[in-house]
């Protein structure tokens, strides 16, 4: 199983890390509602998404995430700060950064080709945010080494 990880222990400050393998239609459905849940919380956070190495996702799983953005809207607009997204490929970031010129997202979205620029932008958002556990993000992209 590939299952996606997300650890809130430094909140505000949330990280996401995307397996190595594919996730399974499961597996995304469970992600989704963690994120539901963590909305669910009403409170302002940042978040940080390793997604650096290369992904695929079949039919199901883009809807699942393109119903759940929609869900979302609302929610995402008021509590998140802004999302990193940090993807290895420059191809794969490319093409986000192609969806993201199409599609805008209802909170601020970068994408980074390092976890380290992904810290650091997420500390950024934090501090002017007046977040606590600014300095979480750049503390886990040294802790990793990447």
């Amino acid at each position: 199983m590939a299952a996606i990880q997300m650890d809130t222990s430094a909140f505000p400050f949330v990280f996401v890390r995307y397996p190595p393998e594919n996730a399974n239609d499961d597996e995304v459905r469970a992600h989704i509602e963690e994120q539901r849940r963590l909305l669910g919380r009403h409170k302002k956070l940042v978040m940080l998404v390793d997604a650096s190495r290369p992904l695929s996702s079949s039919s199901i799983q883009r809807k699942l995430y393109a119903d759940w953005l929609k869900e979302s809207e609302a929610l995402s607009r008021e509590y998140c700060v802004g999302m990193a997204v940090v993807i290895g490929s420059p191809i794969i970031r490319g093409a986000m950064q192609a969806v993201l010129w199409l599609f805008t997202p209802p909170m601020p979205v970068v994408v980074c080709s390092s976890l380290a620029e992904g810290a650091r932008v997420c500390s950024d958002w934090m501090r002017r945010a007046g977040l606590a556990n600014a300095e979480a993000p750049e503390r886990l992209a040294t802790a990793s080494g990447r």
